[in-house]
């Protein structure tokens, strides 16, 4: 099992690959293309003739680059850390807790 992760930083106009909390890889991109905008199409665990042979778990997209120090948080720690809102004592799971029991 390995730990992926794909950062692009439109700010600055690179794109880094990292795998198991190391960084592998970065390019530059020209930030007036357009790439690292909300626009287009996301496709993960395939391209567009061929698909991932394999199991793919926990995908996230975040709307900023993260830093070396959020993709080992999130590898040590797990995913939930990482998010800024918590299902954690919300109205919905109390209501779906009570209507299990």
């Amino acid at each position: 099992m390995h730990f992926i992760a794909g950062v692009a930083d439109s700010a600055k106009g690179l794109a880094s690959i990292w795998v198991d909390g190391k960084k592998e890889g970065e390019i530059k991109f020209n930030t007036k293309s357009g790439y690292g905008t909300s626009e287009g199409v996301v496709a993960i665990g395939r391209h567009y003739d061929r698909y991932t042979k394999g199991i793919i778990d926990d995908v996230a997209l975040f709307s900023v680059a993260l830093t070396e120090k959020d993709l080992k948080g999130i590898m040590s720690k797990g995913l939930q850390t990482a998010l800024s809102v918590s299902n954690n004592q919300k109205l919905s799971i109390t209501w779906g807790t009570i209507k299990q029991h």
